[in-house]
């Protein structure tokens, strides 16, 4: 019953985060091309490659900055009411950051 009453409610609420996502990856790639210097300060430079990682550290920073008027310096100050969107920051960067490591082990094709 309640689900029903408030079914225009939920979809309103559910187009409104797919709005806040869609902004949120506009942004990681806006910072792809800008290279704000708070968001490389924590993530670095875009890599030579893949940057999938990267740009998803990048709009979680931005949107992080564009909800609480600031910037997550290092992740180190959280304010208590912003611990969720923190972590997410927080797994982002921790992903784009990870070491890449590459596979030299020889193959052997045979024809």
């Amino acid at each position: 019953p309640w689900l029903q009453a408030n079914a225009e409610t939920l979809d309103q609420v559910q187009e409104l985060a797919a709005q806040i996502d869609w902004r949120a990856a506009q942004a990681g790639r806006a910072a792809e091309v800008t290279r704000p210097d708070h968001v490389l300060d924590v993530i670095g430079p875009p890599p030579v490659g893949d940057r999938t990682a990267w740009r998803a550290a990048a709009a979680a920073i931005e949107s992080y900055n564009a909800r609480f008027h600031d910037v997550p310096d290092h992740l180190l100050d959280q304010h208590p009411d912003h611990a969720d969107h923190h972590e997410q920051v927080r797994l982002a960067v921790d992903t784009a950051t990870q070491p890449v490591t590459l596979d030299t082990t020889p193959t052997l094709r045979l024809h």
